[in-house]
């Protein structure tokens, strides 16, 4: 057998591993695209509509960012007031204003 063609499937293998410029092109618009979708995201869920002042649990979390189990005791200890509607807690928007006073 001549040497090229033993090295042949080689020197294909290497290059299916190769990486060209138009794939790190293609590779940064979809991590630029998949960042956006975050940001976006979180700042959606930033700006929820507000109905009579009450927001849900999780937007009040991400406002004051922190876990429920402190949004939990902030409740208890009467600093912020709720609301249990359907199993959905909502907290009081105003009284989460009032913590950074």
């Amino acid at each position: 057998f001549p040497v090229a063609y033993i090295l042949k499937p080689q020197i294909e293998e290497r290059m299916e591993n190769v990486i060209t410029q138009n794939d790190l092109k293609m590779f940064r618009l979809q991590l630029l695209n998949d960042i956006r979708q975050i940001v976006d995201e979180k700042l959606s869920a930033m700006s929820a509509p507000i109905v009579n002042d009450w927001i849900k649990a999780g937007t009040a979390r991400k406002i004051l960012d922190m876990s429920p189990g402190s949004l939990q005791n902030l409740s208890i200890a009467g600093r912020i007031r709720f609301k249990k509607i359907r199993g959905s807690y909502y907290y009081n928007l105003k009284d989460i204003n009032n913590l950074f006073k």
